[in-house]
């Protein structure tokens, strides 16, 4: 508070005022009347200045508190950190359902896999088989199925492909069943007919020779037969390359039969093929044959050179007939 002390004084006395008035500049803006006695009273303003300085000191005080909000903005965004900590929870099952389904698919693969190679298996035995036993069967149908007759001698000029025969022929068919079956599929290789007898008027034993060359790296060979009224009589085979002897056990001197041959009677036909001294054209047993209403397969695999040249040869006598079929083929 400012009180002013009005004196009656002389005129004189307020020279003095007016120097010690020169600090007051700031709180002039009053009358010039005002500040006459003003000197003392102005220390006092000075102080009440002090004060405001302390006020300024509580809006410090203020901003504090706002550092302190800022503290609770802080822990709010804490929270959201924590909530990104459950997104990333969710986040961890996710992966886990997705190595779920990774591992149904595996299983799915798994099944396919499994599908792909029975089928494939499949494919490829019944396209061979029916590869083999179609062009096989085309050979041995209509005009170009060749039956022997009679004859001294029987030579296959071709050994690859049709075979061409030098004796007197016959026409004959051969049903697909003989070549289609569980007994020829173990051809791996279209096989090439060799001889092909139908319904041939008996003969004594004869002497068979051909060339084949061969298409694999093991080659079989395979005799079917069927003699419903009698017996084929099959002796002395020989597969001859460079002088050396690969068949083995070609006078059926060896017991059981399967020690050195694959037979196979798919349709269980009685008075089947055995080891036989009955009908012999040298030593003392031969294979002796009498499969009735089918036919029976025997067969021998060897090793061969592709391209390489084999001497093939067998004695065989027919004794009787129709219905009768004796078919001889390698591959």
């Amino acid at each position: 508070m400012i009180i002013y002390v009005l004196h009656q004084r002389p005129p004189t006395t307020h020279t003095g005022t007016t120097t010690a008035h020169t600090g007051t500049s700031t709180t002039h803006t009053g009358s010039n009347t005002a500040p006459t006695g003003t000197t003392t009273a102005h220390t006092g303003t000075t102080t009440a200045h002090t004060g405001t300085s302390t006020a300024h000191t509580g809006t410090s005080t203020a901003h504090t508190g706002t550092t302190t909000a800022h503290t609770g903005t802080t822990t709010a965004h804490t929270g959201t950190t924590t909530a990104h900590t459950g997104t990333t929870t969710v986040h961890t099952g996710t992966t886990t359902a997705h190595t779920g389904t990774i591992t149904a698919h595996t299983g799915t693969t798994t099944a396919p896999t499994g599908t792909t190679t029975d089928h494939t298996g499949t494919t490829t035995d019944h396209t061979g088989t029916t590869t083999a036993h179609t062009l096989t069967s085309t050979t041995l149908t209509g005009t170009t199925a060749t039956g022997i007759g009679s004859a001294t001698t029987y030579t296959s000029t071709t050994a690859v492909g049709t075979a061409t025969y030098t004796i007197t022929t016959t026409t004959a068919t051969v049903t697909i069943n003989v070549l289609n079956n569980t007994c020829t599929a173990i051809l791996t290789a279209t096989p090439t007919i060799l001889l092909n007898f139908q319904n041939a008027l008996p003969f004594s034993y004869k002497f068979f020779t051909f060339e084949y060359v061969a298409v694999e790296r093991f080659t079989i060979m395979m005799m079917i037969s069927r003699q419903d009224p009698s017996y084929w009589c099959l002796d002395d085979i020989s597969v001859m390359y460079n002088e050396t002897e690969l068949w083995q056990d070609g006078g059926f001197e060896a017991s059981p039969l399967t020690t050195y041959y694959t037979y196979c009677n798919p349709n269980g036909a009685v008075a089947a093929g055995i080891i036989s001294p009955a009908c012999v054209e040298s030593g003392s047993e031969s294979f002796y044959d009498g499969s009735i209403g089918y036919t029976d397969y025997l067969s021998q695999t060897f090793a061969t050179v592709i391209g390489g040249s084999y001497n093939i040869s067998f004695w065989l006598a027919n004794q009787g007939g129709p219905t009768n079929s004796f078919i001889v083929m390698a591959g």
